[in-house]
C-alpha cells in the first residue's frame, strides 16, 4: 500500500514507540488495514461468498489492545471511490479473479460495503468513536492529526507521509510497540551512508522538501492514478529533484537520460498541476 518503497528509504527516521507513551491521548486508525489483515483468516469463505465473520477479530483485538494503553481509538473507513483511482481498481479486480482461478484466496481479499458495516455496527454497540472519510481515508487521517483531533495516525499506508501528517505509526505489534516517522523528523533521515537525505545539500534544502519536493518526490516514484514513470522509484525519483533542486529541472533531467520510453505525460502533466506549477 501507499507508495513503493518509501517506508525502506526513510527507515532511519523512525523510532520505536510504546502505546503507553499515547495513554490518555487518541490515535486515529486506518480500518482498512485491520479489516483487510482480519479477512485474510477467512478469505476462502469471503472469496466464494459464504457467510463469514472472522474478519472482525483483528480489528476488535487491536482495538482492545489500545483501550488496555489507556488510548482512545478514531476509527477511520474509506469513503467513496477515487474517480482517478479507476484505472487501478479495475487492474487491481482483475488480479483478483486471476488469484481466485489458481485458488490463491488470500489474494482475492477485498473490502466490501457489507463488511465495514458490520465492523461500524459492532463499533456502535461498543461506544467507540468512527468517521468516514468523504473519500479515502488517507487523507483524513492525515487531516485530523494535522488540526489536532488524534495525536497520531495509525496505519501500515505509506501515503500517510506524502500527505504530510505530522506523526505516523507503522508496524504496531500486539505487544504494543510500533514504529514512528513524523513528517519533521524526516529532515534527519539518512542515507546507508549516514549521509543526510532531505538536507545540507544546500542552504534551505529542507524547507524545499518540507515546501513541495517530498510529495513530487512521491508522485514521481508512482501513485494509485497515473500510470508510474518506467525506471523511476523512490530513490531515482529522489536524486534527480536533489540535483535539480525544482521539478521542472528535475524532469528535464530524467528526460535527457532516458533511453527507453518516454514518461506518461499525464503524469507530468499532474504534477506539475499538483504542486501549483
Amino acid at each position: 500500500m501507499g507508495v513503493q518503497g518509501l517506508l525502506p528509504f526513510v527507515s532511519s527516521a523512525s523510532t520505536e514507540v510504546s502505546l503507553e507513551d499515547y495513554r490518555g491521548q487518541t490515535l486515529a486508525c486506518d480500518a482498512s488495514v485491520w479489516l483487510h489483515r482480519g479477512a485474510i483468516s477467512c478469505a476462502r469463505e469471503l472469496a466464494e461468498g459464504e457467510p463469514a465473520v472472522g474478519f472482525l477479530r483483528f480489528p476488535l483485538r487491536m482495538i482492545a489492545l489500545l483501550k488496555r494503553h489507556g488510548v482512545r481509538p478514531l476509527i477511520v473507513f474509506d469513503g467513496g471511490a477515487m474517480p482517478m483511482k479507476a484505472r487501478v481498481d479495475a487492474a487491481r479486480a482483475a488480479d483478483r479473479e486471476s488469484a481466485k482461478a489458481r485458488g490463491e484466496f488470500n489474494k482475492t481479499v477485498k473490502i466490501t460495503a457489507a463488511m465495514t458495516q458490520q465492523l461500524i455496527e459492532r463499533l456502535r454497540q461498543d461506544g467507540v468513536e468512527f468517521v468516514v472519510a468523504p473519500f479515502e481515508a488517507d487523507s483524513q487521517l492525515a487531516f485530523l492529526v494535522q488540526h489536532g483531533h488524534a495525536a497520531a495516525a495509525l496505519t501500515e499506508d505509506s501515503d500517510l507521509l506524502a500527505y504530510r501528517c505530522p506523526s505516523v505509526l507503522f508496524k504496531l505489534s500486539e505487544s504494543g510497540h510500533a514504529r514512528r516517522i513524523t513528517f519533521a523528523g524526516l529532515q534527519h533521515a539518512q542515507d546507508s551512508k549516514g549521509q543526510l537525505l532531505f538536507d545540507g545539500a544546500w542552504e534551505g534544502e529542507w524547507a524545499a522538501w518540507e515546501g513541495g519536493l517530498f510529495v513530487a518526490m512521491c508522485i514521481m516514484a508512482g501513485c494509485d492514478y497515473l500510470p508510474s514513470v518506467p525506471g523511476v522509484g523512490v530513490a531515482t525519483a529522489h536524486k534527480a529533484l536533489r540535483a535539480g533542486r525544482t521539478v521542472e529541472r528535475a524532469l528535464a533531467k530524467l528526460h535527457s537520460k532516458r533511453s527507453g520510453p518516454p514518461a506518461p505525460v499525464a503524469a507530468e502533466a499532474y504534477l506539475l498541476r499538483a504542486l501549483g506549477l
